[in-house]
């Protein structure tokens, strides 16, 4: 790699014989300073591989503003470590990926010929340190902040709740709270309270504040697990949240604070979808545009989904389409009672029905997503 990179022009190369605490005695090593200002200064950043395939140096690049660029050859695909650039790229990495590092010279000349593409590639590569970057710093410091509360006393430890939830619209409402409640377990909808499971969409993020008023979750005073993520058809779920993110009543058109609910995933989505791919603020999107509507709903199931996914790893997945209510108690660390409500009350252990949707305005096609 550095002999390719000797041959550029206006290239800057530092090899160092190994690793050293004395970088100002050396007289081989750039000094902290040195290092910072050329990354600065740069366009693009090589990063090698070296012992694993993903180095520091790619994070640098980013944190300066530069373009890092990898190579996806044969030393990287008969590593140990598989697929380690998997994750950046599936997030919309805005690096370069060469086959080779002997294609650098001709790709670098044709990016350099472009200045218009050069300033979009460095943009992103700003966009994409906010929202990768910062998902990831995010997961890491909650998972922290949950480790030191659980490492307290049993005053200090939160309360544990089951929870089930999803993309709105998406099923894990209230034909769910029902279908435990038919099994006699307490179950509360869009809520959390201790001794109940939560069946709640807006509570798979990790908020300061909810539009459901909850202060007990916000204020970090439960947390969740088990955790069971009900997934539904996309076709299903974008046709549903196009019209209406949150209803008041399944049939009816006139939704609840539906402006304010878009407010609140506005807040996470961006950090979870590919750069460009969202815009921030739900005045941003017509409502009353069908394409809009959808390409707002599209980002939503793909963002909440995936937000879900991060801050509850090992949480167990059900299709809801497919869903089998005794695996789903089973999952939450619960045991069936059938016909007996919370209350004592006998319930008739009728099924529920799980489609309880508009079916005028679930009628969105691929197409309608590819446009």
């Amino acid at each position: 790699v550095a002999d390719v990179a000797r041959g550029l022009e206006h290239g800057f190369v530092n090899v160092a014989p190994k690793f050293t605490r004395d970088v100002e005695g050396s007289g081989r090593h750039v000094s902290p300073e040195e290092y910072r200002r050329v990354m600065l200064g740069s366009k693009f950043t090589l990063c090698p591989m070296g012992h694993n395939p993903e180095s520091h140096r790619i994070y640098e690049a980013i944190e300066a503003g530069s373009i890092p660029i990898l190579a996806i050859d044969e030393d990287y695909k008969n590593h140990l470590c598989k697929d380690a650039f998997g994750p950046m790229i599936e997030s919309g990495f805005p690096g370069i990926l060469l086959d080779d590092w002997t294609d650098l010279e001709r790709v670098l000349e044709a990016l350099l010929a472009d200045a218009d593409k050069l300033d979009h590639m460095q943009a992103q590569v700003v966009q994409w340190k906010a929202s990768f970057l910062g998902a990831a710093a995010a997961q890491f410091e909650a998972t922290l902040a949950s480790s030191r509360r659980q490492g307290r006393g049993a005053e200090g430890r939160r309360v544990r709740i089951p929870l089930v939830t999803g993309c709105a619209r998406g099923g894990a409402t209230r034909s769910v709270t029902q279908l435990l409640h038919a099994r006699g377990i307490s179950a509360v909808h869009e809520d959390v309270r201790g001794g109940h499971v939560s069946v709640s969409w807006l509570h798979a993020a990790n908020a300061a504040a909810y539009p459901s008023g909850d202060t007990e979750a916000a204020a970090g005073g439960y947390a969740f697990a088990p955790v069971v993520q009900l997934v539904r058809h996309p076709l299903r779920a974008i046709g549903a949240t196009r019209h209406c993110l949150n209803a008041t009543t399944s049939g009816s058109e006139h939704c609840a604070d539906n402006e304010e609910n878009w407010k609140f995933v506005d807040a996470f989505l961006p950090q979870y979808l590919p750069v460009g791919a969202y815009l921030q603020g739900g005045s941003k999107f017509s409502t009353k545009d069908p394409l809009d509507a959808v390409r707002r709903s599209m980002a939503y199931w793909l963002g909440w989904n995936r937000m879900i996914e991060a801050r509850f790893p090992h949480a167990s997945r059900m299709r809801l389409e497919s869903m089998d209510p005794q695996r789903l108690v089973q999952e939450l660390g619960m045991q069936a009672t059938p016909g007996v409500s919370e209350g004592g009350a006998v319930l008739a252990p009728v099924p529920v029905s799980l489609e309880q949707e508009w079916e005028g305005v679930l009628k969105v096609t691929w197409q309608d997503l590819l446009e």
